[in-house]
């Protein structure tokens, strides 16, 4: 089961998302819907209702996760599975970090979020150099945590070669988003 449009934003409000988180996650679904339709030209088969669900739920426990410090990636995926979403809980427990063997030739609705995510910093878009190094002033308190964001970084470069390697825009096309 895949949640709507509606069901989407109700829960974003019902689990009392920051406002800026919340348009963080409607530029990440512009920009993940963008994308989705030029790979879906290009002969990909992504399901739009799960790429969009993906997106505007992949920061739903965001402000709880501020404060209790939790892994909000692997909480909302708790949650979105405790309410009957489980293809879309996939896509919110990757949304930070890819399993390594998620990858498959074909660019799936998690990739697709996943980048999107990389490229929206806070309620605009931007490079991947520019939102890593936000994300280094931000979360890089140690050397191991820093190489953890290094390899993060290396990932999302790679990602946006297998992306746009099918597409005939380029990544500098998505700041045409709002």
């Amino acid at each position: 089961m895949i949640p709507r449009m509606e069901e989407c934003l109700k829960l974003m409000k019902d689990h009392n998302m920051l406002e800026h988180i919340v348009s963080h996650s409607l530029l990440v679904n512009e920009v993940a819907l963008y994308l989705s339709k030029e790979l879906n030209n290009k002969g990909e088969k992504l399901d739009l209702s799960k790429v969009r669900a993906g997106a505007l739920l992949h920061d739903i426990i965001k402000t709880r996760s501020i404060a209790t410090g939790e892994d909000h990636a692997k909480a909302g995926r708790d949650l979105l599975l405790g309410l009957g979403f489980k293809s879309v809980s996939e896509i919110v427990r990757q949304h930070v970090t890819i399993d390594d063997d998620a990858c498959s030739l074909r660019v799936s609705e998690i990739e697709v979020v996943n980048y999107a995510d990389k490229r929206v910093m806070h309620d605009k878009v931007v490079s991947l150099k520019e939102r890593f190094d936000d994300i280094r002033k931000r979360y890089s308190t140690d050397e191991q945590r820093g190489s953890l964001i290094d390899r993060s970084e290396q990932k999302a470069v790679e990602l946006e070669k297998k992306i746009f390697s099918r597409l005939s825009i380029t990544p500098d096309s998505l700041w045409q988003i709002r």
